[in-house]
C-alpha cells in the first residue's frame, strides 16, 4: 500500500473508527491510541489489506480486537497491582536492638491503622 492510499484510507475511515473505539473503550485518549495502533499495523504490513473484500468491516474488526487486547492488558495489570497492594510490606527493616525493634513495630502498627 503506497502512502497516498494509506492517507486516503485514514481520511475516509479514521473518524468512524475513532467514534467506534470511543464507545468501546470509553476514553478518548485510549481510543486515539488504539486508532494510531491500528493504522501503524496497516502501515507496517501493507499487504494485510490485499485480499480483503470489505475493507471497512475488516478495519472495524481490527479496531475491536485492539480494544479487547488493551482491555485484557489493563485487567491483568489491575489484578497484578491489587495482588501487590494486598501484600503487607514491612515499613522498617528489622533491628538488632530489641528496644528499636519494638519502637519500629509500634510505628508500623500505628501507620497501618491510618486511613
Amino acid at each position: 500500500m503506497n502512502p497516498d492510499a494509506l492517507e486516503e484510507l485514514y481520511d475516509t475511515q479514521a473518524e468512524p473508527l475513532f467514534r467506534y473505539l470511543c464507545v468501546l473503550v470509553r476514553c478518548e485518549a485510549e481510543a486515539k491510541d488504539r486508532l494510531q495502533e491500528l493504522f501503524l499495523k496497516i502501515a507496517r504490513n501493507p499487504g494485510c489489506l490485499k485480499d480483503v473484500t470489505e475493507v471497512r468491516a475488516y478495519l472495524f474488526r481490527l479496531a475491536h480486537n485492539l480494544a479487547v487486547d488493551a482491555f485484557r492488558r489493563r485487567t491483568r495489570q489491575h489484578e497484578k497491582y491489587e495482588r501487590l497492594g494486598a501484600e503487607p510490606l514491612p515499613i522498617f527493616a528489622p533491628a538488632t536492638d530489641p528496644d528499636l525493634q519494638i519502637w519500629r513495630q509500634s510505628m508500623a502498627t500505628a501507620l497501618a491503622d491510618l486511613p
